[in-house]
Parts: structure tokens; C-alpha cells; sequence
């Protein structure tokens, strides 16, 4: 399939001024903050250019502004922003701690339509409806809570200034906005599988799309049941005004039996078979997901992905610059924007137009919601530019990996080990990582969710394998396993009920935010309660 432009006309302006944008957003927010606690402190009214600047002030981490934040969070006026505080978005990360991020009016204004311009001009169609898998947890009657995840804050913000029409999508307001935790996967699969016309699945996280269909494969028959019946299983929790939103929407048994046939046949492209005007999967996506992508694969192989955006709850850095392409093009109006070398001292950053194609940076950006020269510890790399934007990949995160005996595994090394076993025809859906040291030597240890088309295989087999590939993709793990000083992987595979359970014991589901898989455990692994 070829590759098409996922650049929206707005972006794609504000790219050929990039670098002036990025000296104007440090002007203001040195003016607008210059009478802040941080801004007296730190002398923000005396800067006068970015050189200065970044002498001036060191680089942060979420620590080194917690108790600014902390302040701000017990009433506080004036702390790190002069901009009005509508919320604080909770960001747990990749390492578990919870975060407490403000979220600005002045921030909302500048996101709006980062990530929805591309797609409301490619999916307003009449008489289609967009399926969006997650639904926003608040409730639209009253004042704005205090504590959310950035896209619930950000999607009522779309809401409410008539950015987005709730009509559009499947469940439309009723499903989109909620105030319980609520088994809405089933109330959109249940509407979605009545209307042909769905043009678009779109979540926060790719990943959730994967969520969504496994649980289509595994469930059609009851949601088909319970609509044909029109009742609901006990099992399934749904608020009152959900069940009468959906026993309202008319049945056409013709369509039921559609695709009541379509899914007996299997689930290889069934979402082109259901859905025939699909045009975009869209979610956030990368390298380091290359398992859960191969695994959408089988339900969706030809409809194109959008990647929505690469950035985190802190602040979104970049828009995917085509469909099905990890490069992302950076949003010049979010931040003022820096990029360290990876290597270099804190006070070595470039500004991103003196950015190198090939070369590796970490992100440095200060925002509008009050975070100064703030450092996502991320490392991308550079491909390329739009105009005067640079287009960059996630590489990986800094600092966060497991380690046994020197080896030190990120992420995406073991997603790039995990991936290869798709040579030997094992396709896996879930999988986590952890290190333990139980027994000398250490070994790592893996929970597995086979795909339903991967060829079986013992667990011995499977670790047999999975060590091969992980010293494919490792060298110092293949010198210390041939030195002796690592053990031969443990590996156990569960089935999808007990991969959930696996989680949850492990204080990695997701009962709180979205979807975004998490594939190392950072806890001490003991065997006995890895089964």
C-alpha cells in the first residue's frame, strides 16, 4: 500500500516558520511566567534570548518540580504558571509512579486539533460513524475534576468547545463520556457490529485496538446473543442509561446474521469484511509495539494505521508525518523545544532547526502548563524534516531497562527479540519481562499470550528459542550466557484470562488509564508467583 501524507495544511504552515515559532513560545511564556515563584527565582524577566536561557536555567526532571507542583495542587496562585490550572492530568509512565501534570487553558488551546485535524478531514463522511474504542471518564455536568488523564481533560475540551461531534461516533455522548468504570468495549462492539458504515477505529493507544477485536473473537457470540434477546450477561457492568441507549438502537437481522457468518469463518481481516468502508486505524504506536502490531495484523492487514501523535502526558512533541510510518514531524506551537545529544552535558542542547539527520537526541521542551527545559528521558532519531521541523523516531527510553549481569535490555531490544520469533511461525499477542535472581546464575523470566494463529510449542521449546533471539538482538547477552553467567530463560505461557490475571497480580493492568502495553516488570521476580 502506499504510503500517503498524515500532515494536516495548519501543521504543515506553522512547519515552514518552525524555528521563529519556537523563539516566539519562549518570549511569551518568559514574559507570561516572569512573576511566578519559578520566574522570580530563577530571574525570567532579566533572559533575553534562548542562549541565556538554557545558561540560566538547568535541566528538570518531574522530581525537581514536584514540590512547586505539590504547592500548586493545595491552592496555590502563581507557582511555576501565571496561565490558569484547569486540571492536573495523573501520568503514571513507564515506570509506575504517579505524576501530577498541569494542564493549562493556554496548553489546551495550543493542542487543539493536534491529533484530530488530520482525522476529521479524512473521516467526516456522511452517513459513516468512527469507532472510538476508549471512552472519557468525566462527567460533562459538572466543573472539570481535578485529577485525569490528559485525553479525558482533552477530548471535554474538544467537547465542549464544538471541536468534535460526539454524533459521529459509535455510542456518540453517551459512551464517549462516563463517570464509572463500565465494560463500554462491549456497548461499542454491540453498535459497531449493527452498522456496516464504521469508517474508523481510533483509540488512545494502538494497543487497544487489539483489546477491542480479541475480545470481538472471543465474545462475538454472546454480544450477538445478548442483542438478538436484547439482554445483557451478568457479567457484563453497564449503567442503566447505557443498556436503554443501546436496547433503543434498531436491529436489522439481516445485518446480525451477516455478521453472525462472517465471524464463524474466522478473524483473518475481519475487519475489513465487517466494516467494507473502513478507511483509518489510528493510535499511538511505535517500535517498541512491533508484537501487538504484528497481532492486529491478522484482524486488519490492509487498513492504514495513523500514529496519531508521539509525546507523552507532559506534552506531545510530534504528528505522524505519513500513515503507516513511525517519523513524526515536530508541533512547533506546544513548547519551546530543545534536543540534547545523547551524550552531551545538559548545557550542550541545539534548538531543533541545528538538529543532525542520523543523529540521536533526547527531547527538551518547557512548556505552557509550567514545566521548565523538561526532560522525557526518551532518545530519538532524526530522519529528516518538514521544512523547518524536524522529523524524528522513538529510539527508546533512557535508564529504563533490566539487567542481570551487565547486559542491560531496553525495551525495545526485547521487542525487537519478542518479534523475531515470528520467524519460527510463534506469534505472540502479550508478553512481559523480568530479571531473577532466585538462583545463580540469574535468568530472565517471561509471561507469554500466544496469539490464536501461532503454531504451539512447549515452554521449554519456546525459551530455547526466545534465548536464541535474544542474543540475536544483544550482544554482551550472548557473551555473558556463553561465559555462564546467565541462566536459560524461564518461560510460561498463558491463555488470555490468565495473562490478564498475570498483570493484575503484578500491578501492571490498566484499570485506571488506557491501554499501553507494559512489557517489563521492574519488581523482583519470584518464580512461584510468576505462574
Amino acid at each position: 500500500m502506499t504510503n500517503t501524507s498524515a500532515v494536516d495544511p495548519v501543521l504543515a504552515q506553522r512547519c515552514k516558520r518552525a524555528d521563529s515559532i519556537n523563539l516566539e513560545n519562549l518570549n511569551k511564556i518568559l514574559s507570561d511566567n516572569k512573576d511566578t515563584l519559578f520566574g522570580r527565582e530563577h530571574g525570567l524577566a532579566d533572559i533575553k534570548s534562548a542562549d541565556e536561557y538554557r545558561r540560566r536555567v538547568c535541566i528538570y526532571e518531574y522530581g525537581g518540580l514536584e514540590h512547586y507542583i505539590r504547592r500548586m495542587r493545595n491552592g496555590e496562585d502563581n507557582i511555576l504558571t501565571s496561565y490558569n490550572v484547569v486540571s492536573y492530568c495523573m501520568s503514571s509512565g513507564t515506570t509506575g509512579d504517579v505524576k501530577y501534570i498541569p494542564v493549562t487553558d493556554e496548553t489546551l488551546i495550543r493542542h487543539t486539533g493536534c491529533y484530530e485535524n488530520y482525522k476529521n478531514s479524512v473521516l467526516r463522511v456522511p452517513g459513516t460513524k468512527r469507532l472510538m474504542v476508549n471512552s472519557f471518564r468525566t462527567d460533562l455536568e459538572k466543573p472539570i475534576e481535578q485529577e485525569l488523564l490528559f485525553t479525558e481533560i482533552y477530548y471535554r475540551h474538544l467537547y465542549e468547545n464544538g471541536y468534535i461531534n460526539t454524533d459521529e461516533y459509535i455510542g456518540g455522548k453517551t459512551v464517549m463520556f462516563i463517570t464509572e468504570n463500565e465494560n463500554v468495549m462491549f456497548a461499542k462492539l454491540w453498535e459497531a457490529l449493527l452498522n456496516e458504515n464504521v469508517i474508523s477505529i481510533e483509540s488512545v493507544f494502538l494497543y487497544e485496538h487489539l483489546v477491542l477485536l480479541s475480545m470481538l473473537e472471543s465474545s462475538w457470540e454472546t454480544i450477538t446473543g445478548s442483542i438478538r434477546s436484547r439482554s445483557f450477561p451478568d457479567d457484563i457492568q453497564l449503567s442503566q442509561r447505557i443498556k436503554d441507549y443501546l436496547l433503543s438502537l434498531p436491529v436489522d437481522e439481516q445485518r446480525l446474521r451477516y455478521v453472525e457468518s462472517e465471524c464463524k469463518k474466522g478473524f483473518d481481516n475481519i475487519v475489513g469484511r465487517l466494516w467494507k468502508k473502513m478507511k483509518l486505524m489510528s493510535g499511538i504506536s511505535n517500535r517498541s509495539y512491533l508484537t501487538e502490531e504484528e497481532a492486529l495484523k491478522r484482524y486488519a492487514p490492509d487498513i492504514p494505521r495513523h500514529f496519531m501523535i508521539y509525546g507523552s502526558s507532559e506534552c506531545h512533541i510530534a504528528a505522524p508525518v505519513r500513515l503507516n510510518e513511525y517519523g513524526y514531524v515536530l508541533f512547533p506551537q506546544l513548547a519551546f523545544f530543545e534536543f540534547l545529544p545523547i551524550g552531551a552535558k545538559d548545557d550542550e542542547t541545539v534548538l531543533p532547526h541545528e538538529v543532525k539527520v542520523g543523529e540521536l537526541y533526547e527531547p527538551i521542551f518547557t512548556n505552557f502548563t509550567g514545566l521548565y527545559r523538561y526532560r522525557l528521558r526518551d532518545v530519538v532519531r532524526i530522519t529528516g524534516f518538514v521544512d523547518k521541523s524536524p522529523v524524528m523516531e522513538f529510539v527508546r527510553r533512557l535508564g529504563q531497562a533490566i539487567n542481570i549481569a551487565g547486559e542491560k535490555f531496553d525495551q525495545t531490544q526485547l521487542e525487537n527479540g519478542v518479534y523475531k520469533l515470528k520467524e519460527n511461525g510463534i506469534h505472540i499477542e502479550n508478553y512481559c519481562f523480568g530479571a531473577c535472581m532466585e538462583t545463580m546464575p540469574g535468568k530472565y523470566a517471561a509471561a507469554v499470550q500466544l496469539s490464536s494463529d501461532s503454531r504451539k510449542i512447549t515452554d521449554n521449546e519456546l525459551a530455547r528459542l526466545l534465548d536464541e533471539k535474544l542474543m540475536q538482538v544483544n550482544n554482551d547477552y550472548k557473551d555473558l550466557r556463553g561465559l555462564g553467567e546467565i541462566d536459560m530463560p524461564f518461560v510460561i505461557q498463558l491463555d488470555k484470562a490468565k495473562y490478564a490475571d498475570f498483570t493484575e497480580r503484578m500491578g501492571l493492568s490498566h484499570k485506571n488509564g488506557h491501554n499501553k502495553a507494559k512489557h517489563i516488570y521492574y519488581g523482583e521476580v519470584i518464580l512461584e508467583k510468576w505462574h
